[in-house]
């Protein structure tokens, strides 16, 4: 059961760094998309007659036709709701990972019952997170990897 208990306060380490990783990403290219839509935007529009010099009327095209493709992908790629629920499941998986802590602390004071008790109702609340989890449709196995090594060090692990 203690074994149990290790191996699933690991996974829920794991889930919660993964997903504050995907946040940011997903908030990096949304942020990235709203920024080159401002400046494409606002530059081609602001300085038309900059543009309609010999030689540069291609990038007056180029920066409209990008900002037009851009606002396009965008709501298709729908980083800002991608970035939200990463954000939301690592809050959660915070929640998960104090909760296993706890128990994982208090593992020799309590009987194989009530340490068995308390792993369930904390294996249904992740059961809960996980089908969320499903909605972003995303494995990144290099990302795991990279964040399993970082937890075997944190933790004391060899590698």
């Amino acid at each position: 059961m203690k074994t149990l208990l290790w191996e699933r306060m690991l996974e829920a380490d794991l889930n919660q760094r993964y997903f504050s990783v995907l946040a940011r990403g997903y908030r990096r290219g949304d942020l990235s998309f709203k920024i080159v839509i401002a400046i494409c935007s606002s530059a081609s529009v602001a300085s038309w007659n900059f543009w309609k010099e010999p030689g540069l009327d291609w990038t007056w095209q180029f920066l409209t036709c990008l900002t037009t493709i851009i606002a396009i992908v965008s709501p298709l790629l729908n980083f800002s709701d991608k970035y939200q629920q990463a954000f939301n499941l690592s809050v959660q998986y915070i929640d998960i990972l104090s909760r296993y802590e706890t128990l994982w602390a208090l593992r020799e004071t309590l009987s194989d019952s009530q340490l068995n008790e308390q792993m369930q109702e904390l294996n249904k609340t992740v059961l809960n997170i996980s089908s969320e989890a499903f909605n972003l449709d995303v494995t990144k196995k290099k990302l795991i990897r990279e964040i399993q090594t970082v937890i075997k060090k944190a933790r004391g692990l060899s590698s």
